[in-house]
C-alpha cells in the first residue's frame, strides 16, 4: 500500500517555528474531486495535513470524497480544534482510519517557545490525555508525530506515551528545509545525531511502536503532494508540473522521489 501525504491548505492556527510548510497558495476547491480521483489510480492511501488540516472549511468533504473512492484515510493535526470541539471531531471521525498527533512537548512554557500554541493557548497534558482515549473510543488508530529539537531533546514522554497508549509513535529529527520559500532561521533548532539518538534511547521501551526518522531518512523519502497539487522532492527542491495539468505517473517521474527511500521507511 502507498500513501500519498498532501499538504492541501498551507494556514495553520498555529506558529511551529520549524515548520517545513510553505507560503504557495493553494488550489480551487472545485478541482478537489479530480486531484484525488487521479491521486487514487496510484495510491491506497491518502494523508491529509497542512498547515493545520482542521481549520479548513474543506476538510470534511475531502475526507467523504476520498473514504468513498476507497482511500485508506487518516489526517495530521495539532489537535486543538479536535481537542477542543467534540462535536467537530465526532462529524469527521467515520470517515478516518488514524489520527495523527503533532506533540512535541508536555510543557507549556516550550510548547510557546517553539510555536505550538493558540493565541497563547496550549493544550495540556489531560487534553492530549483526553483526545487520545477519544480517538480510540470510536476505534481509530492513534498516532503521535513528536519531532526532536534544541527545545525538547531531554524531555521524557515516557509517561505520555504509556498512558496515551499510540498505536504507532514518530519521531523525527529536526530538518532544516532545503527550500527557498520558507523564512525561518532553523539553526537554533537543530540537533547533533548524537542529541537525537539519546532521545530515541531514553523511550526504547517502545520500540515495538516507535518509528525513527533522522535527517537522511527524511530527505527524498515521501510522496508529498503541496497545496497547488504539485509533487515535491525535498532534496533537490524540484516540484512537478500541477496534477491540474498532467497525470499522476508524470508528475512523480518530473519530481523524482525515491521509491526505494519510500519503501525503506516501511522496513520493520
Amino acid at each position: 500500500m502507498e500513501k500519498v501525504n498532501w499538504h492541501f491548505d498551507n494556514r495553520c492556527n498555529m506558529n511551529c517555528r520549524y515548520c517545513f510548510c510553505g507560503t504557495c497558495g493553494a488550489i480551487d476547491s472545485k478541482f478537489h474531486g479530480s486531484i484525488l480521483k487521479k491521486l487514487r489510480t496510484r495510491f491506497d492511501a491518502i494523508n491529509f495535513v497542512g498547515g493545520e488540516p482542521t481549520i479548513s472549511q474543506h476538510l470534511p468533504n475531502l475526507l467523504k470524497q476520498a473514504c468513498e473512492l476507497g482511500f485508506e484515510v487518516s489526517i495530521v493535526t495539532n489537535g486543538y480544534r479536535l481537542a477542543k470541539e467534540q462535536g467537530y471531531f465526532d462529524s469527521i471521525a467515520p470517515y478516518m482510519s488514524t489520527v495523527g498527533i503533532s506533540v512535541d512537548s508536555l510543557v507549556p512554557d516550550i510548547n510557546r517557545r517553539i510555536g505550538r500554541c493558540f493565541r497563547g493557548d496550549v493544550l495540556t497534558k489531560s487534553e492530549y490525555y483526553a483526545l487520545a482515549d477519544r480517538i480510540r473510543h470510536v476505534g481509530l488508530r492513534l498516532k503521535i508525530n513528536t519531532v526532536v529539537s534544541k527545545f525538547n531533546c531531554n524531555e521524557d514522554f515516557n509517561d505520555f506515551y504509556s498512558v496515551s497508549h499510540p498505536d504507532k509513535i514518530k519521531v523525527f529529527q529536526v530538518l532544516k528545509p532545503n527550500l527557498d520559500e520558507f523564512k525561518h532561521d532553523y539553526d537554533k533548532y537543530l540537533i547533533t545525531d548524537s542529541e537525537y539518538n539519546g532521545f530515541l534511547s531514553r523511550h526504547s521501551c517502545f520500540k515495538g511502536v516507535m518509528y525513527s526518522e533522522n535527517n537522511s531518512q527524511m530527505i527524498n523519502s515521501y510522496y508529498i503532494l503541496d497545496s497547488k497539487a504539485r509533487f515535491l522532492n525535498n532534496e533537490a527542491n524540484v516540484y512537478s508540473d500541477s496534477l491540474l495539468d498532467c497525470d499522476v505517473d508524470v508528475a512523480l517521474f518530473q519530481a523524482g522521489i525515491s521509491h526505494d527511500k519510500y519503501s525503506a521507511r516501511y522496513v520493520a
